[in-house]
């Protein structure tokens, strides 16, 4: 008995290093996979690959390239192809430059703390990807580090916010947020009047 079966698989472009992808109608296709259904019983997404073969592109222009799918150890018998048969992109020039990482912090410390001034280890990365997204990027964060509970420094691996980056090749990853604690219990607060002084010439 024949039978089908629908899969969405992750597209990998295939181009020359000089250009990134700035902008692309999906990520992902859906791929129709057909044949016995003995023979499709053990079929999954592991078993198929999508990618996009592009070759002279001109940057800045959108335009649709074939999807080209292929099976992965899959019977003789069973048959792919995309549902999908093109896909808008955008190409670009590659820009590669360094940016700052910025730690960022939740929760709160126990009463009678307070935090320092963190740091990140590395404090920048290198980033490589479209032209006009890498220009438009001064800065990348990491995930959020909580300081809920912690009376004392403390250290915590931290990886870039995913959101920011996904359109990327990112050279470092994973991040080392250093978080100094101090204990303010014994501190009292003094008020102080500021009062203007004339200083003459």
């Amino acid at each position: 008995r024949l039978s089908e079966l629908h899969f969405k698989v992750p597209v990998q472009v295939d181009m020359s290093r000089d250009y990134a992808v700035a902008d692309m109608e999906r990520r992902q296709v859906s791929v129709i996979v057909r044949g016995n259904a003995e023979d499709l019983r053990n079929v999954g997404q592991n078993n198929l690959s999508a990618y996009l073969r592009i070759q002279n592109p001109v940057p800045g222009d959108a335009a649709r390239y074939p999807v080209t799918v292929l099976g992965n150890e899959l019977p003789e018998s069973v048959q792919v192809e995309p549902a999908d048969k093109t896909l808008y992109v955008t190409v670009e020039k590659r820009l590669t430059k360094k940016v700052e990482v910025e730690p960022v912090l939740e929760g709160s410390v126990d009463s009678g703390y307070f935090v320092g001034n963190c740091t990140v280890s590395p404090p920048d990365t290198e980033i490589s990807g479209a032209e006009s997204i890498v220009r438009k990027i001064r800065t990348l964060r990491v995930d959020p580090v909580s300081v809920t509970g912690y009376t004392s420094d403390f250290k915590a691996t931290a990886k870039l916010q995913q959101d920011s980056v996904r359109y990327l090749d990112v050279f470092q990853k994973s991040f080392v947020v250093e978080v100094p604690v101090f204990d303010g219990r014994g501190l009292r607060s003094v008020r102080c009047d500021i009062v203007p002084v004339n200083i003459p010439d």
